[in-house]
């Protein structure tokens, strides 16, 4: 994928949403496209994460400790726990289909933090939602 067309994906992902061209190209840079075959594990819950990753097509479940969590999407990202945290994953992200995503390894992850700050207000934005939409879960 040339980089005009990974900047084109990356302004319809709600995470980068509202990032101007210049610093949608930083995420750009520091991401790889992977195409991946239905039932790869992106992640597995318990082991050293390494990188973050974004749903382009295709789908995924996140499952722990087997039970289901949550389904992925174009636009859904994974990972970003382990890496904030410095910490094993909290689940097992599996695709369902064959899927394309957008990768970045835990060192571009940090890099990118740091040079496209409101991505890490979005970051956690969308965290703060899940931590939300779990406690709603607990109560019911």
């Amino acid at each position: 994928m040339r980089n005009a067309e990974k900047i084109q994906h990356l302004g319809k992902v709600p995470l980068f949403m509202g990032l101007n061209r210049k610093q949608l190209g930083e995420v750009a840079k520091h991401a790889d496209e992977v195409e991946v075959e239905a039932a790869t594990q992106l992640t597995q819950e318990g082991a050293i994460s390494r990188q973050f990753g974004i749903v382009l097509t295709g789908s995924a479940v996140v499952r722990r400790s087997n039970r289901k969590l949550a389904d992925l999407g174009p636009g859904d990202f994974f990972g970003e726990m382990a890496l904030l945290l410095q910490q094993a994953s909290s689940a097992t992200v599996m695709t369902t289909e064959d899927s394309t995503l957008l990768v970045m390894h835990a060192r571009d992850f940090a890099s990118l933090l740091d040079s496209v700050p409101a991505i890490t207000r979005k970051l956690a934005t969308g965290l703060a939602a899940r931590l939300l939409e779990a406690d709603r879960k607990l109560v019911v």
